[in-house]
């Protein structure tokens, strides 16, 4: 093997740890199929600035736009800025370079020039740092638009020179990623060929000024993002190439450097000896919250190419005419078409296969690989943002390009500079950290601080789960939960502190008072007149709406939970202890089913057990969904669906299994990334999913910044709005998962049950989405003050949950933190607002479809109408307001929880007639007491000898038609003081202290007697449901169990 090949492969170890592919082990034969050339693409140099072609970058000086003086304007004070480049130039490569800053930049391991800063800043020139102003030898530029499509796009490469040859080995690994890596180091080969054809005609093909035509060598360019090459770190005939260095003082040998990523920046090429003014117009504007006038990034790149190569040795002088409004939106408008777009197509597509890479195949190096390019990402929207300022906004008349400068004027999390930026990624990724290593020990009586001896560690997923699904000893319930918050958000809070303070640094440099209105921003829309304000109280009037079902859904929850719980006290006119609820979370109660169904003896019929006697799997779930959107007159699956998601559990390597579609943004890639199982669960799931998917395809052809929901919650409504038709007892017995009821109250009697199980998933989640956010408004703002974090979270659970803590609390907790939204920065308000929306839009799509009859019976199944309504909408991603999308698609502007009400009617109805009866307390007081009940704190002290086994659990107490063994106590007990309407709790006054007696005729809501046969009273024992377990907790949950993506 020839020292040529060697290091061909050493080249390509290199280029694939960059792009985040785990260590290449071992070698295996690859035959190459005989496949027509594709045309050749000729190595030119940077001519025109070109972004779909690679080009020569002489030995120069690149200086990334985020570190430059911000007082500075480079657009007129040309002169400041030569000297500042002269300094850097100087200070960098000259004779006398600094040997601290040369060591500096040589002792980081790698080159991302998007945000990396070493700790010293270069000598004179303090804000200046080492690996961003940093020396380059020759070497090759692709641009990343260029380099997206040759790496990505599916046609592999001809045979050239730097192709591999037919005894050359691509890599062994995984069959899943070989291909991939093939494609890659292909691609790779592709440009040493060129670099190799180019070296061979001679050296003065890399003249400086046929490197940059019509630039002298003392002039600097704008550099887009890319992927750097030294020519010395490609294999082959070494030339002597005029200008090269004979050693790389900074890149010496073939390391990580070799291989680079850049940010936009400027470069100076290298001449040392004078430096002229350099021309103004040249240099795009720096970062400026001031508001200085420019020109975008990319736009000045755009103006090099069509102006300043043909005149750029003359420094701009005298005054400059000022374009008209109508020039300007030309302007913008041809930047976003022939720049803007594409460019963040690329980016967009590399930051998708990052995190796929990443979250298919959980490493280091993937993980590593993903965080460059989040930086990558966060840097370019900055860029964007900041550049797209410059352009005045008076100047943009039509309606189309206002939303989009709206939407691209945000930095985001790039409005942080510098050290600053670094040190807000660190502290996010070190919270979420701090999150996925969370663990609880087995054994009850050992706590996480003393960890080091416990012998059984639960993570959360699968045992922390299994264990609160089929748990019912309270004891053991308890330790997972403060074992929980002790593990995760009690060690985050001094980073979340650091976070919050950074986070509204962030938001006041990008305009706003305060993170909570950057994040409410896509909810506004002036051209509605719809304020934050509008927002803010059209979401408090339909929590209002909803909270009478949400009262008495917990009161009849609460009722009985005192059966099943007696030892923990609960104060049965107060708050629900968290630790009960199934969940860590409380903001699902399915797990309650099994003893708390209103029809014990009339289960809803299990799908699960259909489904495996059938022999389904799971791209059978997949394809019958796949049907039904096909039925619907939506657009099937693509075939890279079905060649590259990751549909199950994979044995070979660790993943992260939450469920997620995801868009490479190249019009032909959609995948959904998901662990599903033949369950009925992720049958729904699935729907879910790949009505995310739909909208993905549906949106395509929107300029990037639309391709999104109409707003926050419309993605993750529409997804759930289709689960609502397939979750119906009529769809799964056309599905043959069902079979008929034996007779019409049989019907009723399920469909109580079925509103019942969806309730303890989509009622019970709208007062924690609501709250999740309105505390960290309050955080944001200042409301809430740093030493009363945590007890105000408790305070807003106990208002809008009516949940409390089963243990006392203190300042050093941060229990919010235990939730993943927290430590991920992550909004969660959309999941309000889609739980809203949803059915909302279930009722149009049901109307659309000609369906007669109650809307929780409605399967929008093979109609076409509905399809075509929902397609019209999904196709206008966010380039409408989401109140034209709403209206479009049901008549309407506004949120509306009337049909949210109207689906649980029925259910609402048969639980105002069961809590009457049982004479139950509806409410929970709003005292300052967040600790539960009155018999004190949970009793923690009885400690089993080993944890409770999971099984079928005792039957609940009686039902209606016989009292419970706790009657309805007086109120006011430990603190609690009535319901206040104007505090936004419905105050429903407690029953009487004997119970009414149960109906001998049927109730409104037709459901029949509730008593026994023969009069006899509801005997619950003998009706209960029993689920049995099965190695992941229950074997079926036979309900509509979509949990909202948390």
């Amino acid at each position: 093997m020839t020292n040529a090949s060697i290091a061909v492969k050493l080249l390509f170890v290199l280029f694939v740890a960059k792009l985040g592919y785990d260590e290449v082990q071992g070698a295996k034969s690859v035959a190459r199929p005989t496949r027509k050339r594709r045309p050749r693409i000729e190595a030119r140099v940077y001519d025109g600035f070109q972004y779909l072609e690679p080009c020569l970058i002489p030995v120069g000086t690149y200086i990334a736009l985020e570190v430059l003086p911000q007082q500075v304007n480079l657009t007129s004070n040309s002169s400041g800025l030569a000297e500042i480049v002269q300094q850097i130039v100087e200070s960098e490569i000259g004779d006398t370079a600094d040997q601290d800053s040369e060591k500096s930049a040589r002792s980081l391991q790698r080159a991302n020039f998007a945000g990396l800063f070493a700790k010293e800043p270069i000598k004179g020139l303090a804000g200046i740092r080492p690996l961003s102003t940093t020396r380059l030898p020759m070497g090759i530029f692709v641009p990343d638009k260029y380099l997206s499509k040759m790496l990505y796009e599916n046609a592999d490469y001809g045979e050239e020179d730097g192709a591999a040859s037919a005894d050359e080995k691509a890599p062994e690994e995984d069959p899943p990623m070989q291909k991939a890596h093939l494609k890659i180091y292909r691609g790779v080969r592709r440009i040493v060929g060129k670099i190799k054809r180019a070296r061979r005609e001679g050296p003065t093909k890399f003249d400086y000024n046929a490197t940059f035509p019509g630039l002298t060598p003392y002039e600097a360019v704008y550099i887009p993002q890319g992927l750097f090459v030294p020519l010395s770190a490609i294999p082959g005939k070494r030339s002597a190439v005029r200008g090269a260095p004979s050693t790389n003082t900074y890149f010496d040998g073939i390391t990580a450097l070799s291989v680079m990523s850049f940010a936009p920046g400027v470069f100076v090429p290298h001449k040392l000896s004078s430096m002229p003014p350099l021309p103004g117009n040249v240099i795009p504007s720096p970062p400026n919250h001031g508001g200085v006038t420019g020109k975008p990034e990319a736009d000045v790149d755009h103006e090099i190419n069509n102006s300043t190569l043909t005149n750029s040795t003359k420094p701009a002088t005298g005054n400059i005419t000022q374009p008209s409004n109508e020039e300007i939106q030309k302007k913008f408008i041809q930047w976003i078409n022939e720049e803007y777009n594409g460019m963040a197509e690329s980016l967009l597509s590399q930051m998708a296969h990052a995190v796929w890479r990443f979250e298919t195949n959980v490493s280091n190096i993937n993980e590593n690989a993903m965080i460059d390019m989040m930086s990558v990402k966060t840097n370019f929207t900055y860029n964007v943002g900041q550049g797209i300022r410059s352009y005045k906004p008076e100047a943009i008349t039509n309606s189309t390009y206002i939303r989009l400068y709206r939407k691209l004027s945000n930095s985001g999390d790039g409005a942080l500079l510098g050290e600053k930026r670094e040190n807000f990624t660190k502290i996010k990724a070190d919270m979420e950290r701090i999150y996925a290593a969370g663990v609880v020990c087995g054994d009850v009586s050992i706590s996480v601080a003393d960890m080091a001896n416990c012998t059984i560690k639960w993570t959360l997923s699968p045992n922390i789960t299994r264990q609160l699904a089929t748990s019912r000893n309270s004891t053991l319930l308890l330790h997972i939960w403060k074992s929980w918050r002790d593990s995760t958000g009690k060690r985050m809070r001094p980073l979340f502190l650091e976070y919050l303070k950074l986070k509204n640094e962030s938001a006041i440099a990008d305009g706003y008072p305060d993170v909570g209105l950057s994040w409410r921003e896509r909810y506004i829309e002036p051209s509605y007149n719809y304020s934050d304000i509008d927002f803010m109280q059209e979401v408090k009037e339909l929590w209002n709406k909803t909270l009478p079902l949400y009262v008495n859904l917990h009161g009849y929850v609460r009722r009985k939970l005192i059966k099943q719980y007696p030892e923990a006290k609960i104060n049965p006119a107060g708050g629900i202890p968290a630790h009960l609820l199934g969940s860590l979370w409380s903001y699902n109660w399915q797990n309650l089913l099994n003893f708390t169904w209103p029809y014990p003896k009339k289960p809803l019929l299990d799908p699960t057990a259909a489904m495996v006697k059938q022999n389904w799997t799971v791209e059978k779930i997949f394809r019958t969904t796949d049907k039904f959107f096909k039925g619907i007159g939506l657009t099937p699956a693509p075939p890279s669906f079905w060649e590259k998601s990751m549909l199950t559990k994979p044995k070979d390597r660790p993943v992260m299994c939450q469920p997620e579609t995801i868009d490479f943004y190249n019009h032909k890639d959609w995948r959904i990334k998901m662990c599903a199982d033949v369950t009925h669960e992720d049958l729904i799931s699935a729907h879910q999913q790949m009505g995310a998917l739909q909208y993905q395809i549906q949106y395509q052809d929107q300029y990037v910044p639309f391709r999104e929901g109409a707003n926050p919650g419309f993605m993750e409504a529409i997804g759930n709005t289709l689960a609502l038709s397939v979750s119906t007892q009529s769809h799964m017995r056309r599905l043959g998962l069902a079979g008929k009821a034996t007779s019409f109250n049989e019907d009723i009697f399920r469909n109580i049950n079925f509103l019942y199980s969806v309730a303890l998933d989509k009622v019970v989640h709208l007062p924690f989405s609501y709250l999740m956010d309105k505390y960290r408004y309050d955080v944001f703002d200042g409301k809430v003050p740093i030493e009363k974090l945590n007890a105000k979270w408790w305070e807003a659970v106990k208002k809008f949950q009516g949940i409390c803590s089963p243990l006392s609390r203190t300042e050093e907790d941060f229990d919010a933190g235990a939730k993943f939204h927290i430590p991920a920065d992550q909004p969660y308000i959309k999941y309000f607002v889609a739980g809203i929306l949803q059915f909302q839009i279930h009722k149009a799509l049901c109307t659309a479809a000609g369906h007669a009859g109650p809307l929780s019976e409605c399967d929008i199944d093979g109609s076409a109408a509905a399809g075509k309504l929902l397609e019209d909408v999904m196709e206008l991603g966010s380039s409408v307001p989401w109140q034209a999308a709403l209206e479009k698609l049901t008549g309407s502007t506004r949120m509306d929880a009337g049909p949210m009400l109207e689906y649980f009617e029925p259910l609402s109805d048969w639980l105002d007639q069961d809590n009457a009866q049982w004479g139950t307390t509806l409410g929970w007081g709003l005292g300052s007491d967040t600790v539960c009940g009155q018999g004190g704190e949970a009793d923690i002290s009885a400690k089993p000898d080993k944890p409770e086994p999971a099984g079928p659990t005792k039957p609940d107490g009686p039902g209606p038609g016989k009292p419970d063994n706790h009657g309805p106590p007086k109120p006011g007990g430990n603190g609690d003081k009535p319901h206040n309407a104007a505090e936004e709790i419905h105050e429903v006054k407690p029953g009487t202290d004997a119970p009414k007696p149960a109906p001998e005729k049927p109730i409104a809501n037709g459901l029949g007697k509730q008593n026994g046969p023969a009069g006899k009273p509801h005997d619950a024992a003998a009706e209960v449901h029993e689920v049995k377990p099965g190695p992941d907790g229950p074997a079926s949950r036979p309900v509509h169990a979509h949990r909202p993506r948390g």
